[in-house]
């Protein structure tokens, strides 16, 4: 068992990959001394992605101004995420997007006991429209509606809606966290939220090319700042955002940032 800030997970094992759907395999977390079942795909990269959404790695918990109440999951998987940030902020509305129906499947179940989780069995774009999700060649975390390397032959139709439609009809009118993990519709996402910007506070977000990692740059940088970031591999890494206003006024004085 490893011990990751306060979540018990177990030890990783190697695993074949597979076109096929994988086998899954269940860890039991706890954190402040509540346990809960996780289920998850039994592959290397499913588990290496879940270990370290779990532990806090993919998106460190920041000391910022203003209450967290409402969080949005794009690209929830099997709700590591999800889990992570209800955890989190217990009192907080958490909305999970995942047009996968096998991640939906352990999504759901996931988070069935968690009455503050809605989730939606289809993915976010910035227009309404069908399409082939490609499922990842080692693990569905690399599912994606494009093609690459990193996926597989084998897709599936899924449903596609344009975002701030989405959320105006779920009820999502400004979001105190959004994380983005798309395989590739981050930009169109944000297109479609752009009205919905100056209402959003911190943006979880990766990139995918280097083409995408400046467009997201400048869609966000009129009404947020980059806070933090990592770039896992070329053209490809985790972007972290912050609305002006939420940044603590010592940070915003000593980096000379315009609140206009």
């Amino acid at each position: 068992m490893v011990d990751w800030l306060g979540a018990t997970l177990p030890v990783m094992s190697d695993t074949q990959p597979s076109t096929a759907p994988p086998a899954t395999c269940t860890w039991q977390i706890e954190y402040n001394g509540v346990k809960r079942n996780f289920t998850l795909f039994d592959t290397r990269l499913g588990k290496t992605a879940c270990e370290e959404v779990l532990s806090g790695k993919s998106y460190p918990k920041l000391s910022l101004v203003g209450q967290i109440n409402s969080i949005v999951d794009v690209g929830a998987n099997v709700g590591a995420a999800t889990i992570y940030f209800a955890i989190q902020f217990p009192g907080a509305r958490i909305w999970a997007f995942e047009p996968s129906p096998e991640c939906f499947a352990l999504l759901t179940a996931n988070t069935r006991d968690l009455a503050q989780i809605r989730c939606f069995n289809f993915g976010l774009l910035d227009r309404n429209q069908e399409a082939v999700l490609f499922r990842g060649k080692d693990d569905a975390v690399a599912s994606s509606i494009g093609t690459s390397r990193e996926q597989s032959g084998v897709g599936q139709a899924v449903t596609l809606r344009a975002a701030h439609n989405a959320f105006v009809e779920a009820g999502i009118l400004a979001i105190d966290i959004l994380k983005l993990d798309t395989e590739g519709c981050e930009v169109a996402i944000l297109r479609s939220l752009l009205p919905m910007l100056p209402r959003i506070g911190v943006i979880y977000v990766e990139f995918h090319s280097e083409d995408d990692r400046l467009e997201i740059d400048r869609l966000l940088i009129p009404t947020h700042a980059l806070f933090q970031g990592s770039v896992t591999k070329p053209y490809r890494g985790e972007l972290c955002y912050v609305a002006r206003q939420c940044l603590p006024a010592s940070i915003v004085k000593g980096a000379g940032i315009s609140m206009e």
